[in-house]
């Protein structure tokens, strides 16, 4: 699914729907992105070859893309806490092990922006999917449903984190 945005109030000019083939300019990890929003000197692989204003120039366009993505995620996301979006707050943590892949530590992972970014950007594209198929499909619906999960499944994470002196509510 593609938008057209109007540039000023970022509403949905046209919608289209189709079979696409996505060739990236840049592959940009998370961290690298964010680090381009902050305005910090890094390195972007593909314009390490690139020598003075042209490299300037390609990027000053790949900053006014991230961040004209940004602010448009900022937008929906808005625009979603006013229609009484649910917001599910977590944190994620990644597990520090040691030799023997023994847990030493959670560690929670620092939240970035462009994680928020290419969430609005997957929920939004996920509405308007919806909606085409509301209006092909009226009679019929496709729910998503999960079911609840079992707690013999978390009891060895719940001993782990025990173990190295954490408690887990499951």
């Amino acid at each position: 699914v593609l938008w057209e945005l109007d540039a000023e109030t970022l509403d949905v000019c046209t919608v289209w729907y189709g079979r696409t083939l996505i060739r990236s300019s840049y592959q940009l990890h998370y961290e690298l992105a964010q680090s381009l929003l902050n305005g910090e000197e890094v390195e972007v692989p593909e314009l390490s070859q690139l020598k003075g204003s042209q490299r300037d120039q390609k990027m000053a366009e790949l900053l006014q893309a991230l961040e004209t993505l940004t602010r448009v995620a900022r937008h929906l996301r808005a625009q979603r806490d006013k229609g009484g979006a649910l917001e599910l707050e977590g944190v994620e943590v990644r597990a520090q092990l040691d030799e023997e892949k023994n847990i030493t530590a959670l560690v929670p992972k620092q939240p970035l922006e462009v994680h928020e970014t290419v969430a609005e950007c997957m929920i939004y594209a996920n509405h308007w999917v919806a909606r085409k198929i509301q209006e092909s499909f009226p009679h019929q619906a496709l729910l998503r449903h999960h079911p609840p999960p079992k707690q013999e499944f978390f009891n060895s994470l719940i001993d782990c984190a025990k173990a190295r002196g954490f408690s887990i509510d499951t």
